[in-house]
């Protein structure tokens, strides 16, 4: 009995004893590194905090400047934006001109003018972007032609009349205009303008052989049934191939066979 509890005694003494300081020591220098880092961490902050403080005091950290010049150049382009976006060129290069008197500064002036040359700069490839007259026209004239095979006439001539505001010169607006005439009993109208389509002489064969079958049909719907054969035939005898596409062409028989009759 004696001999256990002097060997319990021993194995505290020499084991858990010299253990136990072994982690109060460890716990302890954590300790005091989490406090050290902290502290040091602290002092980081302080001299950061203190170098803000130093470079404002000489004028380091310019924000309010900064801020300042660009509102000045943000009034002066407020101010001239019109003018800086003009297509007028001279007008864009007497503001270019302006800006550089009023901006003194170096940077400051390099800084509007740069802001200045981007506004022209994007004016410009919008206004690349943008569709020609005649790319508007042909989008109005194809729009036209669907409404017409739609037999909604009424709103063909509206996108035709815009297609021939935009592009006076194309013939093919102007058979296409005096057809939807013709299908809505405008006889005079239709004449008026295939009349245009035929000063205009159309290049593209297929366009020419749709003219001139289309006159025909309009003289024989005005009760010019001669004249409309006349013409007809004086088209047949330069264009051998219209023969086929007028035998096939329906509506041509029947409005001058009805009107001839």
């Amino acid at each position: 009995m004696l001999a256990r509890k002097a060997l319990r005694q021993d194995y505290f003494s020499k084991i858990l004893m010299p253990l136990a300081v072994v982690l109060l020591a460890a716990a302890t220098f954590y300790s005091n590194s989490t406090m050290a880092e902290r502290q040091h961490q602290l002092a980081l902050d302080v001299h950061k905090m203190q170098l803000l403080e130093k470079e404002g005091q000489l004028g380091l950290r310019n924000e309010d400047a900064k801020a300042a010049r660009n509102e000045r150049i943000s009034s002066f382009v407020v101010q001239h934006f019109t003018s800086i976006t003009s297509e007028d060129s001279a007008a864009s290069e007497d503001i270019i001109a302006l800006a550089a008197t009023v901006f003194s500064d170096e940077p400051e002036r390099t800084l509007a003018l740069g802001k200045i040359n981007a506004l022209r700069s994007a004016r410009k490839a919008r206004v690349e972007r943008q569709p020609s007259a005649k790319d508007r026209a042909d989008y109005q004239l194809v729009a036209g032609q669907r409404l017409i095979v739609a037999n909604n006439f009424q709103l063909a001539l509206e996108h035709l009349d815009a297609a021939l505001i935009l592009d006076p010169l194309n013939p093919s607006s102007w058979n296409s205009k005096a057809y939807a005439q013709f299908r809505m009993k405008d006889g005079q109208g239709a004449l008026s303008s295939i009349s245009e389509a035929i000063s205009l002489s159309p290049s593209d064969a297929r366009l020419h052989r749709f003219v001139i079958i289309n006159a025909a049909k309009i003289l024989c719907s005005v009760g010019r049934t001669e004249d409309g054969l006349s013409y007809l035939n004086s088209g047949i005898a330069a264009i051998p191939s219209l023969a086929g596409e007028a035998r096939k062409d329906k509506e041509l028989t029947s409005t001058c066979s009805l009107i001839s009759s």
